[in-house]
């Protein structure tokens, strides 16, 4: 394990008042698991977001086209320079709101690989961050 999850878990432990017995041979190898359970929950919760994301973007897709055939159809009937004009908006209300809503989710789509590719790669700092947001909350 890292030196400095080491210093940062010992910052911690003296805020709250604990001494930790590194010598222990359990000490080490428990927080090793409870780690790498934590890089695990944290990939889960990312993949998880990973998929809600993909499923919001097909949605906003799917129903931008839904909503723009509805719109075609409606207005297929009605002739002139106004009702063109109103269909025309619809047309762009539709895609401004279904772009929105996908580039959200594209956003957090990336944010979220990017979070995985971190907990892969460099899970001891993912710890040491969460550790330090920990004891700054406290005051």
């Amino acid at each position: 394990m890292s030196e400095e999850i080491i210093k940062v878990l010992d910052n911690l432990g003296e805020k709250f008042g604990i001494a930790i017995d590194w010598t222990n041979q359990n000490v080490l190898p428990y927080l090793q698991d409870l780690m790498s359970r934590f890089i695990a929950y944290k990939n889960i919760s990312a993949i998880i977001w990973i998929v809600v994301s993909i499923i919001f973007i097909i949605l906003s897709i799917t129903l931008g086209v839904i909503i723009c055939k509805k719109i075609k159809n409606y207005y297929n009937d009605k002739q002139g320079y106004a009702w063109e004009s109103d269909r025309n908006f619809g047309y762009g209300l539709t895609w401004f709101c279904a772009g929105t809503i996908i580039l959200a989710f594209i956003i957090i789509l990336f944010c979220n690989i990017n979070g995985i590719f971190k907990n892969v790669y460099l899970p001891e700092t993912i710890v040491i961050e969460y550790i330090n947001n920990l004891t700054s909350m406290g005051g």
